[in-house]
C-alpha cells in the first residue's frame, strides 16, 4: 500500500484519531471509501462499520448508508506454507489484529498421522491429525496477532493456510499470539 505522506486528523471530546489517507482506490480494498484532495492530489480513506476494529470516531453518510472512517485499510490475503520440520517467516500485515488459520496435514510425508504449526512463542497456531477411522481433522483458528511483526512459524507435516481482512479483524479470537 502507498501511504501518503500526510493523514486526516480527527478531535472529539479531547482525543485525537489520525486516519491514514492513500493514493487510490485500490489501496483501500475499493468500494466503500472517502474521498478528499490535498491541493491536486486525490485521497482515499476506507470506509466501513462503525463497530469495525479500526474505526475512528468520523462518520460519513454514503448512499443513506452511516459508515465509520477507518482509520487504516485492512487489505485481504492468504499464504500458504507446506513442508516437514521447516521453519518459516509469516510479517503480519499493517491493520491486522487477527488471523484465520487453518492447518491440515501434508501429504509429502509418508505415513506420519499428525502434523501441527507452532509459533516461536510456542503457541500452537494449528493441528491436524488422522483418527483411528483414516478421517483427517483440522484445525481452524482465530489468532489475534501484533500488526508488522514478524513470526517464526515451524511446520511439522503441516500444510498450513494463512489468512486476512478486515472481515477476519471483526471475528473474535480463539488463540492469541500478542
Amino acid at each position: 500500500m502507498s501511504e501518503y505522506l500526510k493523514c486526516l486528523h480527527i478531535r472529539k471530546n479531547g482525543t485525537e484519531q489520525t486516519i491514514k489517507l492513500y493514493t487510490t482506490t485500490t489501496e483501500v480494498g475499493g468500494s466503500p471509501y472517502l474521498a478528499v484532495r490535498d491541493g491536486t492530489a486525490a485521497l482515499y480513506a476506507k470506509l466501513g462499520a462503525t463497530t469495525d476494529v479500526n474505526a475512528s470516531a468520523l462518520r460519513v453518510r454514503k448512499s443513506g448508508t452511516i459508515y465509520a472512517v477507518l482509520i487504516q485499510a485492512v487489505t485481504s490475503g492468504s499464504i500458504l506454507y507446506q513442508g516437514y520440520k521447516k521453519t518459516v517467516s509469516f510479517t503480519v500485515p499493517s491493520g491486522v489484529t487477527k488471523v484465520r488459520v487453518t492447518t491440515s496435514w501434508y501429504q509429502g510425508c509418508g505415513d506420519i498421522t499428525e502434523s501441527y504449526v507452532t509459533s516461536s512463542s510456542g503457541v500452537q497456531w494449528g493441528y491436524s491429525y488422522w483418527d483411528v477411522n483414516g478421517e483427517e481433522t483440522e484445525t481452524d483458528e482465530i489468532i489475534a496477532v501484533t500488526a508488522g511483526k514478524t513470526y517464526t512459524l515451524t511446520l511439522a507435516n503441516a500444510s498450513t493456510f494463512i489468512y486476512w481482512s478486515a472481515a477476519i479483524n471483526n471475528m473474535t479470537a480463539t488463540l492469541s499470539d500478542l
